[in-house]
């Protein structure tokens, strides 16, 4: 082997490499799915509770979308953290599709098709938390069981301000390559909560329902 030969070796070795960590970086920085949840939960005048979910990405689909949601709460007089698990009526989502572009005057205006709403089912609540809240707080249960408006802002009102909330979490898989991912919303306390219904599409907006 000659000199040059040795050369492009050496320098041609660690410009792959480098150049394979950019390209995983930009690949899994920009191209892969990105779900975002509402900031807020709405709630509807029948009294259900309502998140959406939408795809970010111009470029992935997620499918086999499964969503759940959990609220963890810290009571004043206690350190002891409880997570409670809450269904929510459309867990299974089969696909969650990207953003598309539908305007070829303007291809700057994407339209996503690639939402859904999720509404969260309180009367699911675990045996022990049902026990929990029958021995600490019988009216919050009574109103869960009843479906009372505001009865998850009274839930989420038992534990300290902002050591208790909810959260949405979500496990589904890139349509492209089969990697598993993971996504959660940012937490939500019982001051994210609004009157009203989601707008049309991927609005987050909450209007007069």
């Amino acid at each position: 082997m000659s000199v040059v030969d040795l050369v492009i070796l050496l320098v041609g070795i660690p410009f792959g490499v480098i150049a394979s960590i950019i390209g995983w970086f930009v690949l899994n920085a920009y191209f892969t799915p990105r779900i975002e949840f509402s900031r807020k939960i709405a709630r509807r005048k029948n009294g259900n509770y309502e998140v959406k979910v939408r795809n970010l990405s111009r470029f992935r689909d997620v499918v086999d979308l499964q969503v759940g949601a959990t609220v963890r709460l810290v009571r004043p007089e206690e350190r002891q953290l409880h997570l409670w698990d809450i269904r929510v009526s459309n867990e299974k989502i089969r696909s969650l599709p990207r953003k598309r572009i539908i305007s070829r005057e303007d291809p700057r205006r994407p339209r996503s098709t690639g939402y859904r709403r999720l509404v969260l089912d309180l009367q699911s609540l675990s045996s022990f938390a049902r026990s929990f809240l029958e021995k600490y707080d019988p009216a919050v249960l009574e109103m869960i069981d009843k479906q009372q408006p505001t009865a998850l802002e009274a839930l989420l009102r038992l534990g300290k301000a902002h050591s208790s909330f909810l959260r949405f979490e979500a496990l589904g898989f890139d349509s492209l390559t089969g990697v598993r991912r993971y996504f959660e919303s940012a937490p939500m306390r019982s001051d994210d909560v609004r009157k009203g219904r989601f707008g049309k599409g991927d609005s987050f907006e909450i209007q007069a329902d």
